[in-house]
């Protein structure tokens, strides 16, 4: 098949925690405790291969999500903040957790495979077009990015997450066509 999906009650209630303790300059210091307490709600996990093969996970509709904030600026505790941080974190999961919302993913299910009939001895080349490449590291830096509708970005720095694909075949530009009336 193309697709496999299973949908699942899931509930947690294993305690993840986070504390972050930070010593600021003019000797201030901040604290922050974050504590998953209890999810509770309807997943849905998918393996695909449309439009190329990834898997994502995401909650058919929200969660019931409890977490265990604290927060502390200079020994005081700041409620404020962490009504804003409970906040902020419901609403995340509800933005890229939730659907029509998912994260792509890739790994573990789908790691780098080796052709059939590699030998161990042989050292595998990569190739875009004619020219061979090796293993190592690559660096992506944007330039520019245009005509991309980001509500809120023009007056604030906005995070763009894209996925890049190597691959043998030649980059196409479509033209644009002309709109007859």
């Amino acid at each position: 098949p193309e697709e496999l999906a299973f949908e699942a009650e899931v509930e947690y209630n294993g305690g993840f925690h986070l504390a972050i303790d930070v010593d600021l300059v003019f000797g201030k210091s901040a604290y922050l405790f974050v504590k998953l307490s209890r999810v509770v709600g309807r997943l849905r996990f998918v393996l695909t291969r449309v439009p190329f093969t990834h898997w994502f996970f995401s909650f058919v509709e929200d969660p019931l999500i409890d977490f265990e904030v604290r927060s502390q600026f200079e020994g005081r505790p700041m409620p404020q903040l962490t009504s804003i941080i409970v906040n902020q974190l419901k609403k995340i999961i509800k933005r890229k957790h939730t659907l029509p919302s998912y994260k792509i993913r890739f790994k573990p299910f789908f790691p780098f495979q080796t052709s059939p009939g590699f030998e161990e001895d042989e050292e595998e080349q990569i190739h875009i077009q004619q020219w061979a490449l090796t293993e190592g590291r690559l660096k992506v830096t944007l330039l520019e990015c245009s005509r991309l509708l980001i509500f809120g970005s023009y007056d604030r720095e906005a995070n763009i997450h894209c996925t890049l694909e190597l691959s043998s075949g030649v980059w196409e530009e479509k033209q644009r066509s002309s709109i007859k009336t």
